[in-house]
């Protein structure tokens, strides 16, 4: 029953221009219409049947994508096995040593971005050192700053418990989705129900990047993930999509997570809405956006247009980060 007022909620409040697109995001609820489907209109309840078959569709649709993920991250992961010199017999267990001596969480990124098959390869200005087992410059005992080097404090939490809102569609909200495809979602449904899954965390790293900060967006549900940025693993409609990333995997972030990819560019605009993205180096930054006829997140360096940004809620003071121009 509680679903089933979420899929009524979700109906009444899809704003018109989109209303096209109220089945594929109703979805997101797992929902039916609700016996208050009196106070919404006739259209809005006629989505059970709808909305079944969709589900099965994006079920099968999820699985054909995980594994193509899952084949894809095999490739990635055999070209860097590759790439890296050969280790001793004891590499298992020097690589478990390894990753317990750096630390990878949203307070603290432990990993400068660099490769390296032995300490003289690591960038003396980076202050790090080299973990041969995993084939990188990583800081120990320190973060990594948005530069690439180590320093000895930790992230700067600059606000916590807030939620993110599409200015274009203001009644959805990004959350952590752990989802097959693993990306960043949107969702309509009442704070309650989220149970926390649509509050983050903001951390400042050190230094600078491009002239500009860097942030780490965490989760407040789930202390060890953050929002991270890359070019999607699968067929999407869009090269570049925000994902959902356990930094507690750390073989994982090793292998396909870097600093580009986590550390993010937040700005203001001259309404103070909020735009996000990464900036991969010499290129241009890849903004996160909402697109209509879906409800996940994915990256364009065509994008944000006008009501493409963010706001975050509670409101931050205007100034907190600096201006997109």
């Amino acid at each position: 029953m509680i679903f089933a007022l979420s899929a009524s909620v979700a109906a009444w409040e899809v704003p018109t221009s989109v209303a096209s697109d109220a089945d594929a995001r109703a979805l997101e609820l797992d929902a039916e219409c609700s016996v208050h489907a009196a106070a919404i209109s006739s259209d809005a309840c006629t989505l059970s049947a709808l909305q079944l078959r969709a589900k099965l569709q994006q079920d099968q649709q999820e699985q054909q994508e995980q594994q193509e993920q899952q084949e894809q991250e095999k490739l990635d992961q055999a070209e860097e096995n590759a790439a890296r010199p050969p280790s001793s017999a004891g590499a298992a267990e020097e690589m478990e040593n390894d990753t317990e001596t750096f630390t990878i969480s949203p307070q603290c990124f432990g990993y400068t971005g660099a490769v390296c098959n032995s300490s003289a390869l690591c960038d003396p200005h980076r202050n790090a050192v080299c973990r041969p087992a995993v084939g990188k410059c990583v800081c120990d005992g320190g973060c990594a700053g948005a530069d690439g080097r180590c320093y000895e404090q930790q992230n700067d939490l600059i606000a916590k418990d807030v939620q993110l809102r599409n200015v274009r569609w203001e009644h959805w909200k990004m959350y952590f989705a752990r989802s097959l495809t693993g990306k960043m979602k949107t969702t309509i449904a009442p704070e309650w129900m989220n149970t926390k899954q649509d509050k983050f965390n903001i951390y400042k790293v050190p230094s600078s990047n491009h002239n500009h900060s860097e942030y780490i967006l965490g989760s407040v549900k789930w202390p060890s993930y953050a929002v991270g940025m890359k070019k999607s693993t699968i067929k999407s409609f869009h090269p570049f999509a925000a994902y959902s990333v356990n930094l507690a995997e750390k073989e994982g972030v090793m292998a396909y997570w870097t600093p580009a990819g986590i550390m993010l560019r937040i700005c203001e605009d001259s309404k103070g809405h909020i735009r996000i993205g990464i900036t991969p180096s010499h290129e241009e930054t890849i903004w996160a956006f909402l697109m209509r006829g879906t409800n996940e997140v994915f990256g364009s360096t065509s994008r944000p247009d006008s009501g493409d940004e963010w706001k975050f809620e509670p409101a931050l003071p205007r100034g907190t980060f600096q201006s997109c121009e």
